[in-house]
C-alpha cells in the first residue's frame, strides 16, 4: 500500500500457485498503482532457456506483474558468483545476441498491461488473518490446511476462467465500502464476492460483509462460514452462498473458454484486449465470444483469429479488438523432417572442468582426489590456517592447443607438469585469468599445481556452522581465501574425462554424448531442403538456448519461440543453424543428485563432506544439448 512500485520475488522455475502476483497486483489495481515489479528467474538454473524464462515471466504478467528485475547480473562469476542462485544475465550468458529481443518483448508487454485497466468484477477475500490465528512456528499443519484449501479454491475458479482480485482485510478496512449491492475497494468495484475457507475474519471485515449481504450483494461461500471474529468465537450463519460459480461466470466474469488457460482482460487506448497463457504441457483450444486479432507484441502485426485459438504448451497470446486484420499464413501443404541432412560445420571452444583436487599440507604427501568444495568447507569447519599444496589432474589423449582458465586467487608457484606458468586476465571474466599450456602438456596424465596460504576470518566459520547464525549474515558472507575449479578450453572433444581430438561428426541431435559433454558455446550445422518457393516455417525441437537460422542470405531467430518463418526459393535451398548451449554443463551443479527445480548454492557445495551426504555423487550429472528434430513446413 505504501510503496511507489510494489513488488514480489519469484524464485525457481514454475510455482503452481499464482497468489503472490495476484495479491500484489490486486492491491495495485485497488489503490491506483500503475507498475508492479517482480524480481524473477533466480534459482531457475543456468540451463533455463529463453523460452522457459519467457513462460516463467508470463505466468506472473498474466496475473498483474508488468515490470521486471532480472536475477542476476553478475559482474563476475568468480567464487560465489558461479553458485549465486543462477542464471546470470551478464556478458557471460551464451544467448546475449537475443537478449535485446527478450527485453523488448517484456517492456512492450508490460507497457500494454500497465496502461490497461483490468476488467474484474469478482473479489476473493484473503484468508491471511486465519493463518495468523492458526500459525505455530514449529507446527505448521493447521495453517497449511488454510493454504491448501485456498489453493484448491483458486483451481476451481481458474477452471471456470473467472478473473478476480484478492481482498486483503487491512486494505479492506482502510479503503472498503458498500455502495448499493456492490463492494468498493479504492478504485475497484465488485459485483461478486467469494469467501474462501477462512475460520477467522476481522471485525471491520464482518461489518462490511454484513452491510454487503443486507444490500443484496452476491456472495459465494467456499465451505463453511467463518467461526471467529478477531479470534473470538462468533455466529456468522448469514454468510452463505446466494450465487454459484457458474452464475458468477455468466455475469460477465469471463470472456474465454479454455481448460488450462490463465488470462487477464483489460482496456486501454480505446481497445479491449486479452493476454493469455497456456499453463498446461499440451495443446489447448481457447474460444471467445467476440472478434479478436492476435497481435505480435514485438512487431505490432495482427492476425484475425475468428473466435478460436490453439495454444501450444506453455505459450501465450495477446488478443486485441478493433485492430486492422492481416491474413494468417495459409494452410500447411507439406511438412518434412530434415534433421538428418545437417552436418557439423564448426564450434567455439570446448571446455573440461577440473573440480577434484589432491591436497597436501607438506608438499610431499597428497590426499586422494577430493571435490573442491568438500575440501574448502572442511578446512573452514576445522578452522585451518596455513599453507596448502594443490594439484588438479587431467588426461590428454592427443596434444592440441589448450588454454588453462582459472580464477584470480591468493596462490603462487603455478606450474603445469612441474613447469612454471604465468597467467593474464581472461576475456571470459575480469576475475578469471588464463594461460596457454600447450607446450607443457604430454600424452597421458597431466597436473596443474599451485601453493596457497589458506585463511578465513573467524566470522566465516561462525556464519556457516554456528546454529545461532542468521540467514542474513550468511547472505553477506565474503571469503578471504577460496579454492575453486579450473577449466581446460580449446578446440578439442571430450572422451569421458579426457581431452581428445576434435570431433567433426557429432550428430546435431546429441552433442553431450559425442564429445561436447561440458560445452558452453555455439555450434554451427548446415543442411539442405527442396522447396517450391515462398514462405516456410522452420521448427526446432531439442535442448538449446538461442538459435539463428540462415536461409538465402537472411538470418532468422528461433530463440523466444522454437520456430521461424523463412523465405525460400524454388529448388534446392541451403540452411545453416547456429545454436548455443547454456553455461550449465561448464559450471554445474554436477554432483548434486537432488532434483534441480530450484538451484541454490547448496546444489553446488553439497555441504559438507561428500562421503556423508546422500545427495552427493562423484559422477558428473549434465544436461542434454542438441536439436532432436528440425522440421520445415511449406504453406499454400
Amino acid at each position: 500500500e505504501f510503496e511507489h512500485i510494489p513488488g514480489i520475488d519469484w524464485l525457481g522455475r514454475i510455482s503452481g500457485n499464482e497468489i503472490s502476483p495476484k495479491q500484489v497486483s490486486s492491491v495495485a489495481a485497488q489503490l491506483g498503482k500503475k507498475q508492479v515489479l517482480t524480481e524473477t528467474f533466480g534459482c531457475s538454473g543456468y540451463d533455463a532457456d529463453p523460452r522457459l524464462l519467457k513462460y516463467i515471466a508470463e505466468k506472473q504478467y498474466v496475473h498483474g506483474v508488468n515490470l521486471m528485475c532480472h536475477h542476476l547480473y553478475s559482474y563476475s562469476l568468480s567464487g560465489q558468483g558461479k553458485t549465486d542462485h543462477p542464471p546470470c544475465f551478464s556478458k557471460h550468458m551464451t544467448w546475449g545476441e537475443d537478449f535485446k529481443s527478450f527485453n523488448d518483448y517484456f517492456t512492450r508487454l508490460g507497457y500494454l498491461l500497465a496502461e490497461g485497466k483490468d476488467c474484474v468484477n469478482v473479489a476473493v477475500l484473503s484468508p491471511m488473518t486465519s493463518v495468523y490465528l492458526q500459525y505455530m512456528r514449529f507446527d505448521e499443519k493447521a495453517a497449511k490446511v488454510i493454504d491448501e484449501k485456498f489453493s484448491a479454491m483458486q483451481g476451481e475458479i481458474d477452471e471456470e476462467n473467472i478473473e478476480y482480485h484478492i481482498l486483503d482485510e487491512k486494505i479492506l478496512a482502510r479503503h472498503g465500502k458498500v455502495e448499493g449491492d456492490r463492494l468498493i475497494v479504492g478504485n475497484a468495484s465488485y459485483d461478486y464476492l467469494i469467501l474462501p475457507y477462512a475460520p477467522n475474519i476481522y471485525s471491520s471485515t464482518e461489518s462490511l460483509l454484513s452491510d454487503y449481504v443486507k444490500a443484496g450483494g452476491k456472495i459465494f461461500v467456499y465451505g463453511d462460514a467463518p467461526e471467529y471474529v478477531d479470534g473470538v468465537p462468533a455466529s456468522l450463519t448469514y454468510l452463505k452462498s446466494n450465487v454459484s460459480l457458474k452464475q458468477i461466470k455468466a455475469g460477465g466474469a469471463t470472456l474465454i473458454d479454455g481448460d488450462g488457460v490463465e488470462y487477464t482482460h483489460r482496456n486501454a487506448f480505446g481497445l479491449d484486449y486479452i493476454f493469455m497463457v497456456n499453463i498446461k504441457g499440451e495443446d489447448v483450444k481457447v474460444s471467445f465470444d467476440r472478434a479478436y486479432a492476435e497481435v505480435d507484441v514485438l512487431t505490432g502485426t495482427a492476425t484475425d483469429v475468428k473466435g478460436e485459438l490453439s495454444l501450444k504448451p506453455h505459450s501465450s497470446a495477446f488478443l486485441a479488438k478493433s485492430v486492422g486484420e492481416e491474413q494468417p499464413l495459409a494452410n500447411v501443404k507439406r511438412k518434412c523432417d530434415i534433421t538428418d541432412s545437417f552436418k557439423f560445420v564448426s564450434s567455439t571452444d570446448n571446455t573440461l572442468p577440473l573440480d577434484f583436487i589432491n591436497v597436501s599440507f607438506d608438499g610431499v604427501n597428497y590426499s586422494e582426489p577430493r571435490y573442491v568444495y568438500d575440501v574448502m568447507y572442511s578446512l573452514i569447519k576445522e578452522d585451518f590456517k596455513g599453507k596448502l599444496y594443490i594439484k588438479y589432474k587431467f588426461d590428454i589423449e592427443e596434444v592440441c592447443p589448450i588454454t588453462l582458465l582459472k580464477e584470480v586467487d591468493h596462490g603462487g608457484d603455478y606450474a603445469v607438469n612441474g613447469i612454471p606458468v604465468s597467467f593474464e586476465t581472461s576475456s571470459f571474466d575480469v576475475r578469471f585469468c588464463e594461460c596457454d599450456i600447450t607446450e607443457q602438456l604430454k600424452i597421458g596424465e597431466n597436473e596443474y599445481s599451485y601453493v596457497l596460504d589458506f585463511y578465513q576470518d573467524p566470522i566465516v566459520r561462525y556464519a556457516l556452522f554456528d546454529p545461532e547464525a542468521t540467514e542474513s549474515l550468511r547472505n553477506c558472507l565474503s571469503f578471504d581465501t577460496e579454492i575453486e575449479p579450473a577449466y581446460l578450453r580449446g578446440g578439442f572433444s571430450v572422451n569421458g574425462r579426457s581431452v581428445a581430438v576434435p570431433k567433426k561428426d557429432a550428430p546435431v541431435s546429441d552433442l553431450v554424448d559425442n564429445g561436447y559433454k561440458f560445452f558452453a558455446g555455439a555450434v554451427t550445422y548446415a543442411g539442405k531442403f527442396n522447396s517450391d518457393g515462398g514462405k516456410a516455417v522452420v521448427e526446432l525441437s531439442g535442448d538449446y538456448m538461442s538459435a539463428q537460422i540462415m536461409v538465402g542470405g537472411k538470418t532468422y531467430s528461433a530463440t523466444l519461440d522454437n520456430k521461424a518463418v523463412v523465405d525460400t526459393v524454388k529448388g534446392e535451398n541451403e540452411i545453416t543453424i547456429r545454436f548455443t548451449a547454456s553455461l550449465r554443463n561448464m559450471l554445474g551443479p554436477f554432483h548434486c543428485k537432488a532434483q534441480e527445480n530450484c538451484i541454490s548454492p547448496y546444489n553446488f557445495r553439497i555441504p559438507y563432506g561428500e562421503k556423508d551426504n546422500p545427495n552427493f555423487t562423484a559422477d558428473y550429472i549434465v544436461k542434454p544439448f542438441g536439436l532432436k528434430k528440425i522440421e520445415i513446413s511449406f504453406v499454400e
